[in-house]
């Protein structure tokens, strides 16, 4: 097989392990976008497995970058190429891994049919670094095996990124058996462990959802922005009324996650309020794209009139379509939606986003 072929490949699968590892905190993605999002992985490292002894001599130097995403496409051409020396390279590396490494190597772990990989991971539950405990739980996890004991210990453990670990696991283990737990834990004080909890909660229609996300956004909770886009997410249209009053009366990125809520909850009801937010330069970008998830790429996005080119940084880095242009498309296709309708690129939504089984 041609070099560049592989190369390509190896591009892809990069890119797409740093987009999967970020996929859970994409409210945005129903489960069909997660599955198909690994299964465009997989391809790629199918196509990578062609020629396992070639796509090492690819991956193996660059094992050098330290870097996670390296890590991992190494680990599955070493563990599924079955080739024992280039095995041992990997498992030579396990013990003294940097943490970024060692992420990417739990990763290949978690999705290879390496004979080693479930007893390796039980090995890290062991471990004195809570890192490499948290990077088995959530491993396992995803291989669809129960920590056990351990993802007990984790859920009711005082350290942050266990803790977090721990929630992801609950989550790809369907949230069974640790549901009380998780629910417990969406009532604690710190935000980014409260808002991980809320979004096992959404993913799997846990009781209670709803209500915790109200009471978060009534106190002011540092967790807020998250509870604003899980409410949306969970598409409970009652609540869009309470997300445009959010949106008046804050500001910074309360303000613009209850924007990206109410494209989230999709509520027509809502248009006109969201269309308001494109004449302002903090919040163009994030209200188009709210608009965009309702209504698709309808429109030529650019960078509006008002604002500076070279201001418009990573805060503000999607592009806008002028309000004028929106309202204009908007009083002509109005009338293709029927009223009290949700909407999801410009059909209909009749359930919650969030509220599809993982079964």
């Amino acid at each position: 097989m041609l070099l560049d072929i592989f190369e390509d490949h190896l591009d892809e699968a990069l890119f797409l392990f740093q987009r999967s590892q970020l996929a859970f905190e994409m409210l945005d993605l129903v489960q069909k976008d997660l599955d198909e999002l690994r299964q465009r992985l997989r391809a790629h490292l199918d196509g990578l497995l062609l020629d396992p002894a070639a796509a090492w001599q690819l991956c193996h130097p660059q094992l050098a970058e330290g870097d996670s995403e390296h890590a991992f496409v190494a680990g599955i051409v070493a563990f599924e190429g079955c080739e024992a020396e280039r095995v041992s390279v990997v498992e030579a590396m396990l013990a003294a891994a940097s943490p970024e490494q060692l992420s990417g190597f739990a990763a290949a772990a978690a999705q290879t049919n390496w004979g080693g990989a479930e007893a390796w991971l039980r090995t890290l539950l062991g471990s004195p670094h809570a890192n490499a405990r948290a990077l088995a739980l959530q491993a396992l996890g995803e291989r669809g095996v129960d920590p056990g004991p351990a993802l007990d210990r984790a859920l009711a453990s005082g350290d942050r990124l266990e803790l977090l670990a721990a929630l992801r696991a609950a989550f790809d283990l369907g949230a069974g058996r640790t549901a009380t737990a998780v629910t417990r834990i969406a009532h604690g004080d710190d935000a980014e462990v409260v808002a991980r909890a809320l979004r096992v909660m959404a993913r799997t229609a846990a009781p209670g959802t709803r209500e915790r996300c109200l009471e978060l956004l009534d106190a002011g909770h540092a967790a807020a922005g998250a509870a604003a886009e899980v409410l949306g997410a969970s598409g409970h249209a009652q609540d869009s009324a309470r997300l445009v009053d959010l949106i008046a009366r804050t500001d910074g990125e309360l303000r613009r996650s209850a924007i990206i809520a109410l494209g989230l909850l999709g509520d027509l009801d809502a248009v006109p309020a969201l269309s308001t937010y494109l004449e302002n330069a903090e919040t163009a970008g994030v209200a188009t794209a709210a608009l965009s998830w309702m209504f698709g790429s309808c429109w030529d996005a650019t960078v509006p009139e008002y604002v500076d080119d070279e201001d418009w940084g990573p805060d503000h880095d999607l592009p806008c379509v002028p309000r004028e242009v929106f309202e204009q498309w908007w009083a002509e296709h109005c009338g293709d939606y029927e009223p009290g309708m949700r909407v999801c690129a410009g059909g209909g939504l009749p359930v919650p986003l969030l509220w599809v089984s993982k079964a």
